[in-house]
């Protein structure tokens, strides 16, 4: 048993290339109330809009530089203690 648990997906969201559309993704995304899923999308704007439309506010996140994540991460920590 676990007080959190999270699930972290890295996608470069080339979408057509693995057969999965993005409303896929966002009910994978949503499998479980008991696990906090989020997805980082290394891609174009285009291809990572289409995936976080479809997902729950704030379950998607597009990264282009590596330096973001650390911000990323500690926000969707803190969102969770709270």
């Amino acid at each position: 048993d676990a007080d959190d648990r999270f699930v972290f997906v890295i996608s470069d969201a080339n979408l057509a290339q693995y057969g999965v559309g993005p409303q896929q993704l966002a009910s994978a995304l949503q499998e479980s109330p008991l696990v906090n899923t989020f997805m980082f999308i290394i891609a174009e704007e285009d291809e990572a809009e289409e995936v976080r439309k479809a997902a729950p506010p704030g379950r998607v996140f597009r990264v282009m530089d590596t330096s973001e994540l650390p911000g990323i991460f500690r926000r969707i920590f803190a969102a969770a203690v709270l």
